[in-house]
């Protein structure tokens, strides 16, 4: 996975929730959620980690709301076989 452009993210705490808003929003909340998928949620192939990853953000924040968040999402691309096993096969 990679950034095709910019990479968006947050600083700081703005919002006072008392997390990071550098793993909250943008291209940090992307990254949490594809490892979430991954180790919480049992999205063992790569592809289908990406994909759930995308809907995640797209449910949390709508892009139409915000443009970083449009953005975030069309530069959030899979570069690769999309049908590989996270963690290889055995």
């Amino acid at each position: 996975m990679a950034y095709t452009g910019l990479d968006w993210f947050a600083t700081e705490d703005w919002n006072s929730d008392s997390i990071p808003d550098c793993v909250q929003f943008f291209s940090g909340y992307a990254n949490t959620q594809f490892f979430k998928n991954y180790g919480v949620n049992g999205k063992t192939i790569l592809g289908q980690a990406h994909t759930q990853t995308l809907i995640d953000y797209l449910n949390a924040y709508p892009p139409m709301l915000e443009k970083l968040d449009c953005k975030t999402v069309q530069e959030f691309v899979l570069l690769g076989d999309p049908s590989l096993q996270i963690g290889g096969y055995s």
